[in-house]
C-alpha cells in the first residue's frame, strides 16, 4: 500500500507542477520545463543513456518520488501532519531544494539554456508549493478512503 501511495502521490503532484510549469511556459514565452532543460543539459554530456529524449522525464518523476517519500518519512516519524500549511511550507523547501540543484546544474553546464534565470527560479519555487499541495491533496484522500 505505501509503495501505492507513494507513486499516485508523486504522480499527483507532478502532473499539477508540470501543468503550472507549462502555463507559466506559454505566458511568458519562456522555458519553465524541468523535463526539457534536463534534456538540454543531457545533451551537453557524454553518457549515451542521458542522450534519449525520455531521460528528463524520467529524472522529473524519479526526483518527484523522492520528494514524496521525504514527505512520508517526516509524517510518520514526526508529530507533522499533512495538511494545508505543511503542504505550503514542503512545497517551499523542496523549491529552495530544488533552486539549489538547478543553480549547481547551470553552473558546471559548458553552454547555459537562454533562460531569464530568476523569472525561471521564481515560477520553479511557486512549482514546488503547487506539487506538494497535489501530494497533501492525494494522502488526505487516501487517509479518507482507505485508512
Amino acid at each position: 500500500m505505501f509503495t501505492l501511495l507513494v507513486l499516485a502521490e508523486a504522480f499527483t503532484g507532478i502532473v499539477l507542477m508540470t501543468f503550472f510549469s507549462y502555463l507559466v511556459t506559454q505566458v511568458f514565452m519562456d522555458c519553465h520545463m524541468d523535463p526539457r532543460l534536463l534534456n538540454f543539459l543531457f545533451a551537453q554530456t557524454k553518457i549515451e543513456v542521458l542522450s534519449d529524449k525520455r531521460a528528463g522525464w524520467i529524472v522529473h518523476y524519479a526526483i518527484g518520488v523522492l520528494f514524496v517519500v521525504a514527505y512520508q518519512v517526516i509524517w510518520n516519524t514526526t508529530a507533522i501532519n499533512p495538511t494545508w500549511p505543511t503542504a505550503f511550507w514542503f512545497g517551499v523547501i523542496s523549491g529552495l531544494i530544488g533552486i539549489g540543484g538547478w543553480t549547481i546544474m547551470f553552473s558546471v553546464a559548458r553552454q547555459k539554456p537562454k533562460i531569464n534565470f530568476l523569472g525561471y527560479f521564481a515560477q520553479l519555487l511557486v512549482a514546488h508549493v503547487v506539487f506538494a499541495i497535489g501530494v497533501v491533496m492525494t494522502e488526505r484522500f487516501f487517509m479518507a478512503a482507505f485508512r
